[in-house]
């Protein structure tokens, strides 16, 4: 198995400027020292205002009997809105520091300039809506697993507003595919020939970029049966984990719920009994749910725990969704479908442990900003469903045409995100020409799947307009390494920006990408796409033009640092640029920095497996003419070092020691470092 050894450290420091506080990351190769964490848009303390005032309030205390006029006597319960005609311009105000359970059910539609607003009012923590029922009930089953009887299917658990794992087998990593019988049966001598596994989910890793989920119809000792043959044939040695029985809940923290008894059993954390916790079961597939409407505002809302979405909008337009906090969906935080969803703006929000998608949004000119998402689709939190999609599942924030090839969406807009902590891609989008990517922090995706990217793109033919005309500039994506774990390939493909098949007329400009697998910047059967300056920091290839049909591919002004620890799996040299001669007439590369202080050769031909000096690289190519490259071996205890900020406004820096800038011009301090920008340096 290929692993990648980075010995690349960051520090995170706080800089106080003009009464605010920056973050900004620093990135070295030899320096060890302490990690601060920055917050990565947690949800709002409890002493924020909401609503002053509204024209129908809602508690979760209400008598039931009231109009709604008043935030006390009269107040709606949740039924009672679901159940109401509300009229443009009306505003419903849900009270802080309350809890429901239930849905939100948008019955009307507001108009331009007289939306209807759904908000929490007063001073205090925001209104919660919970997707799942207290259960209650508790007695010892065994040992320490507890049971309750609960009449409702539940697609999660949870203690104390925790998630608990369902019951899973192995508990932790893959058990391996030993033979393979058929398309729906193989043998595993890694499971245990005792145990029945049917009834249980079973989530197979398929593809380095394929994980899905099936059901074991039938098992004879360490053979498993399958209900229908999955999207990519069963292989030998290919990694799976099997879920949701009772002979898997073996230590703390998981569940398992027999829905054909009505029985849901847990261990706790603590192995005590669940009666000394609230435990809630998901029984509610939506937190907020809206058909056909338009004009609607939903605000300063927490929803928790849904078992498919927090916010499930089909073909709305004008929607408005700002500072709402989705937890824990099983599904997707918010999913909003149809084409003809257009002008939607998702502003400010936090999507926390989505395990299919955190966002998925289709339609056009919608506007994704200031929001942050973090924990999708993670290995350890998969539960019944897995991770959705085969292909598609894991993506943290994805903004698509859907596939009407001819006429696909306009205007997109993503910006100032940060997405933390993805199993697949960070960002990603489809079918949307002119789409705008801007001014984005993501840290570490490909966690579970590879052969992805931080910022992800595709087409499906040359000829489609696809996305043609988008950008993808500004934006800073960390650590994307990609893992072979639970698959047969031995090569890690996690990259930092791709422009996977067919992709065209798309320009990616002055972002920066640190710490990436498989390669910095991808580019897969393109054309006429164009990627300047860039740069590109600690890779296992800085940029790859990979099975390149069509001309008109642009490399320029971009600057690709290796640094000592930058070596993979087998040992070998990371790759600035790696191409294969045959397309050396469709790429065209020039203004470029190159700088390895560590190797002399780190330019890569894929025809016959062999690195190249510089000069040899451009003998061979024709490109590089004005480009430079300093091979150069750096005074002893000197290193790179590379700081960026990714906040929105500049900063002002000062280290100790005596340090260089990359043309060689010392540094005097302090220095200024622009938003979404970096400086790369060199000393000690």
């Amino acid at each position: 198995m290929r692993t990648c050894v980075i010995i690349i450290f960051a520090l995170v420091f706080c800089i106080n400027t003009s009464a605010q506080t920056f973050w900004f990351g620093l990135l070295d190769n030899h320096k060890k020292s302490s990690l601060i964490v920055a917050p990565e848009g947690e949800p709002e303390p409890p002493e924020a205002s909401y609503f002053n005032s509204a024209d129908y309030y809602v508690r979760s205390d209400a008598s039931g009997s009231g109009d709604g006029t008043d935030s006390l006597t009269n107040a709606w319960t949740l039924a009672q809105l679901n159940a109401a005609t509300l009229v443009a311009g009306d505003s419903v105000a849900f009270k802080h520091d309350d809890s429901f359970f239930g849905k939100i059910t948008v019955g009307q539609s507001g108009t331009v300039g007289n939306e209807i607003v759904y908000g929490t009012y007063g001073s205090g923590a925001k209104a919660k809506i919970y997707s799942s029922q207290i259960i209650t009930g508790w007695s010892v089953h065994s040992g320490n697993i507890y049971k309750a009887t609960f009449n409702t299917d539940i697609d999660q658990l949870f203690v104390d507003d925790v998630r608990m794992t369902v019951a899973r087998y192995p508990n932790t990593g893959y058990y391996d595919i030993t033979t393979v019988n058929s398309p729906t049966q193989f043998v595993s001598t890694d499971v245990s020939g005792g145990t029945d596994y049917t009834g249980a989910s079973w989530v197979g890793r398929t593809r380095a970029w394929g994980v899905e989920t099936k059901t074991v119809t039938a098992s004879s000792s360490q053979t498993l049966t399958l209900n229908s043959a999955p999207y990519y044939s069963l292989g030998v040695g290919e990694g799976f984990v099997l879920v949701d029985k009772l002979d898997f809940l073996d230590q703390a923290g998981e569940w398992y719920y027999d829905t054909s008894t009505n029985t849901v059993y847990l261990w706790t954390e603590n192995g005590d009994s669940p009666s000394n916790y609230s435990v809630r079961g998901s029984t509610e597939s939506k937190g907020i749910y809206a058909f056909s409407k338009n004009n609607i505002t939903i605000q300063d809302i927490q929803l928790i725990g849904s078992s498919s979405f927090g916010i499930h909008a089909e073909n709305c337009s004008n929607l408005t969704i700002k500072n709402v906090d989705i937890l824990y969906p099983e599904k997707a935080g918010i999913h909003i479908t149809n084409v003809a969803s257009t002008g939607n703006l998702i502003d400010s929000c936090y999507v926390e442990g989505a395990n299919h998608n955190a966002a998925y949004i289709e339609g056009g000119f919608n506007t994704i900003t200031d929001c942050t998402f973090k924990n999708t689709g993670l290995f350890d939190n998969l539960g019944i469903s897995g991770m959705g999609d085969v292909n598609n599942g894991g993506r943290a924030l994805h903004v698509t045409g859907l596939h009407d090839y001819a006429n696909p969406v306009d205007g997109n807009i993503i910006r100032y995100n940060r997405v933390i902590n993805t199993a697949y891609h960070g960002i990603g989008f489809f079918n949307s020409i002119n789409t705008l990517i801007e001014y984005n922090y993501v840290k570490s995706a490909c966690l579970v799947k590879d052969d992805g990217g931080g910022i992800y793109c595709y087409n499906t033919d040359y000829a489609n307009q696809g996305i043609a005309g988008s950008k993808i500039r500004y934006n800073i994506v960390e650590d994307v390494i990609g893992t072979t774990e639970g698959y047969t390939s031995t090569i890690i493909q996690g990259n930092g920006i791709y422009l996977d098949e067919k992709t065209h007329g798309v320009t990616v400009e002055h972002n920066i990408v640190i710490n990436s697998g498989g390669y910095g910047i991808m580019l897969h059967q393109t054309t006429n796409d164009t990627v300047r300056h860039n740069t590109v920091f600690n890779f296992g290839g800085g940029i790859r033009p990979q099975n390149i049909a069509q001309g008109g591919n642009i490399i320029s002004n971009n600057t690709f640092v290796n640094i000592e620890s930058a070596q993979w799996g087998d040992g070998s040299n990371a790759r600035m640029f790696i191409l294969d001669p045959a397309d050396n007439s469709l790429v065209e590369a020039d203004y470029n920095t190159y700088v390895d202080h560590w190797r002399s050769s780190p330019f890569y031909r894929t025809d016959n497996f062999s690195y190249m000096d510089f000069t040899a690289w451009k003998g061979l190519t024709g490109d590089d003419a004005n480009s430079t490259f300093d091979g150069s071996t750096l005074p002893a205890g000197d290193y790179e070092k590379l700081l960026y900020n990714d906040t929105k406004s500049a900063i002002d820096t000062t280290l100790t020691g005596t340090w260089k800038y990359l043309n060689g011009t010392s540094v005097t301090f302090p220095i200024t470092i622009q938003p979404f920008e970096s400086i790369i340096l060199t000393g000690q």
